[in-house]
């Protein structure tokens, strides 16, 4: 389901893995190792999903 996500549709997937690698799994992933980063690491990937997509309009 993911992989049909990724490639059939607009919808974009990040994925976290809190001390462990996602990345197998997705093609946009980050590894955290401690769950006191995730408010930080959020905050900064949805800035820059935003600030990608008000450059392509």
């Amino acid at each position: 389901m993911v992989k049909f996500i990724e490639d059939k549709s607009e919808i974009e997937i990040l994925a976290i893995g809190i001390g462990h690698d996602v990345s197998r799994y997705y093609k946009r992933a980050i590894k955290i190792t401690d769950v006191n980063e995730l408010g930080d690491v959020m905050i900064s990937q949805l800035s820059s999903l935003f600030d990608k997509k008000a450059k392509l309009h």
